[in-house]
Order: structure tokens, then sequence, then C-alpha cells
């Protein structure tokens, strides 16, 4: 879990950690007279509320570019389908109604388009 929230994230542009506290976190058996904050600890407290929200911001800024990013590059990969008379195709099936959702058929089919 350490290691999780101490990555880097590309997505958000900061560690999940930073985002949370407002410091950048560190193992308990290295000592660093200086940590290494993303506030400065002599103002007043709300300058850390107003920092940790200006990060948070960036954050939801970066993963929205992220969001984006993905979606134009699965976008560009993605066909699209024609169909036409006489194909066969598998219907997706919605209905789980008085059926185990995990063990139904997702498909049923084939059909024959008409």
């Amino acid at each position: 879990m350490f290691a999780y929230n101490t990555s880097f994230h590309c997505s958000v542009q900061a560690t999940p950690f930073s985002l949370t506290y407002g410091i950048e976190a560190q193992l308990p058996s290295f000592f660093v007279p200086d940590v290494c904050r993303l506030h400065d600890p002599h103002l007043a407290d709300n300058n850390l509320l107003r920092t940790l929200h200006e990060a948070r911001d960036i954050a939801v800024s970066a993963n929205l570019l992220a969001t984006d990013k993905q979606k134009n590059y699965f976008d560009k990969t993605a066909m699209h389908h024609e169909f036409h008379e006489g194909q066969f195709v598998l219907l997706n099936e919605f209905n789980f109604l008085n059926k185990n959702k995990k063990l139904a058929p997702k498909y049923s089919g084939p059909f024959k388009i008409i």
C-alpha cells in the first residue's frame, strides 16, 4: 500500500499521498531534517488547505487530459462495423433475470440479418 501511495501517477501528475496530506511521504528509517513539503510550514494552516485544493485541481485537469488521450488512441484503432443482409451476428444479452450473471452466457446466436 505504501508503494502505491508513494509512486508517481502519470494520470494525476502527483503521488496519491501528496494529494491527500500535502507532503511527500518518506520512510521512518530515513532521517531527513528538511522534509520536502508542498507548502510553507511557517504560514497559517489555510495555506496548506489552499495548496491542497490547487494540487487537486491540477490532478483533476491532468486526469481529464489523460482520459482524452486514451479515448483518442482507442478511437484511432477502433473500426466501424457495417452489417449486410445475410450476415450472421451474435446478440449481446443484457437480461440476466433469474440467472447467475457470472455464469450466464453473454452472447446468444448466431442470428441471420434479414
